[in-house]
């Protein structure tokens, strides 16, 4: 049997220190709750879920490109099967919703005439899925408030205020793609019965910025995107593991390798660096590309949205935002021929990392000949 947070607090199956640690962990937690739940409504009555869901307001507060890609796939999918979708997400992100063609409407959760234009229309469903729990809550909750419809969440925290009518475990299942399955199915429960759902882009049919950039290169050679950095210091690699990937196109003379990288790079006839441009403009040139090498990030994703074999780094001892769960297990790249590496310690464990006896590993303190082996593997497979 699964032993609970208060059993390790107050068995001695731990040393002092760390059941302290995990104690402090536990007391902030509580915090949360306390803070999330402040106000919360008493006289809110349950209701129940439809038999069948046409509308739908999703509602998510989730900063990371990554997330909106596996965002995007599970909303395509939904349009799918026929359910009409108006979005609202936060002030610097629901631009992104924009000319999505499956999203009806999309609106800021800061702004007042968008709010009261969701209370005027209606929705059968609305699912708040920011799993952070307390990720843009003062946006959150005003909105929540005045919803009449059958109200879902993916947050553990959030889904004990009485502002909720279902909640959705999504940590009961690890990668990305089940979780979304998952969340269609709770949708659309019973009617339908799906395992994956991949993330998705919809690639723009031009850009000028992207065709200009190509178009500087031998159609006769293979492109293979790179990209050196994260989405933080741990998911960045360092200038020698970049000198040394970029090694290995000069060596190979095979293909040419574009890297996108925060450390200068010697251009050469098969390494060539990709200046900072738009998201839309990235898609299209990564759309071209062979393959992929990436630290976790969305890049990744999009090479799986794509289908574009991918390797991707991970850090070591990382682990999801439920700590059951390896960032890599949630988050690897599913594309056909894709791979991932990663160096965790040996006995990391959920418990282990919670409470913080295995640090998390910078990809930036790998081996740079090691990561130069990995994608001389990976682009010999592929044989690029």
């Amino acid at each position: 049997m699964e032993q609970t947070t208060t059993d390790f607090i107050s068995g001695n199956k731990l040393p002092l220190i760390l059941r302290l640690k995990l104690w402090n962990r536990y007391r902030l937690k509580k915090n949360r709750i306390k803070r999330l739940l402040k106000q919360d409504p008493t006289d809110r009555s349950y209701v129940p879920h439809p038999e069948t869901v046409s509308k739908l307001l999703f509602i998510e507060a989730q900063k990371g490109w990554g997330d909106f890609l596996y965002f995007l796939g599970l909303l395509n999918e939904l349009h799918n099967y026929g359910v009409i979708i108006d979005v609202a997400s936060l002030p610097t992100t629901y631009s992104r919703y924009k000319n999505i063609d499956f999203i009806r409407t999309v609106f800021s959760m800061s702004n007042e005439n968008d709010i009261i234009e969701i209370s005027k229309r209606s929705y059968d469903v609305a699912i708040d899925i920011t799993y952070v729990n307390d990720n843009g809550w003062e946006f959150r909750k005003p909105l929540l408030s005045m919803l009449t419809c059958h109200t879902m969440t993916t947050s553990d925290i959030a889904s004990l205020s009485r502002l909720f009518d279902e909640f959705i475990d999504i940590s009961s299942k690890a990668h990305w793609q089940k979780r979304n399955a998952l969340i269609l199915n709770k949708i659309l429960n019973p009617h339908v019965e799906i395992d994956n759902i991949p993330p998705f882009y919809p690639v723009p049919q031009t850009s000028l910025v992207a065709d200009h950039f190509l178009s500087m290169f031998n159609k006769n050679k293979d492109l293979v995107y790179v990209n050196t950095v994260g989405g933080d210091k741990y998911r960045t690699l360092c200038q020698k593991q970049v000198e040394a990937i970029a090694s290995i196109f000069n060596e190979k003379k095979q293909s040419i390798g574009i890297f996108f990288s925060n450390f200068p790079i010697k251009e050469t006839d098969h390494v060539k660096r990709l200046s900072q441009m738009q998201f839309d403009d990235l898609t299209k040139v990564v759309q071209q590309c062979k393959a992929i090498i990436s630290p976790d990030t969305s890049i990744v994703h999009l090479g799986s949205a794509l289908k574009i074999p991918v390797l991707g780094f991970y850090c070591g001892n990382n682990r999801d935002y439920w700590p059951k769960h390896a960032m890599q297990d949630v988050w690897a790249p599913l594309a056909e021929n894709s791979f991932i590496y990663v160096e965790d310690d040996p006995g990391v464990n959920t418990l282990a990392d919670y409470i913080y006896t295995h640090r998390k590993k910078p990809i930036s303190s790998y081996d740079p000949l090691v990561l130069k082996q990995t994608c001389i593997d990976f682009l010999n497979k592929l044989c690029l």
